[in-house]
């Protein structure tokens, strides 16, 4: 009987060990959390700020080098597309 009423407490202590532990590292995970959620809430002001930005220079006409070239050959393109449509409907 003895033995029994050992086991118990043992098992009992165990459990109020187990239980400690689980409380902890739930409120280190609840920390985590609101560190994660004031992370992203940070992140989400800095993608809308960038993308207001880029409006912005859009709007502005600000291209890099590679768009402008880019966008210069496209409208060569069009600018002789026009053209022969004109040389076309002259003839």
């Amino acid at each position: 009987m003895e033995q029994l009423v050992n086991s118990i407490i043992t098992k009992s202590k165990k459990l109020v060990k187990d239980r400690q532990k689980l409380l902890e590292e739930n409120e280190q995970l609840k920390v985590q959390i609101q560190d994660l959620k004031q992370s992203k809430s940070l992140n989400k002001i800095r993608i809308d700020e960038l993308l207001e930005k880029q409006k912005i220079q859009q709007i502005a006409g600000v291209f890099g080098k590679e768009e402008k070239k880019t966008s210069l050959r496209k409208i060569d393109e069009v600018v002789r597309e026009v053209d022969r449509c004109i040389a076309l409907l002259n003839t």
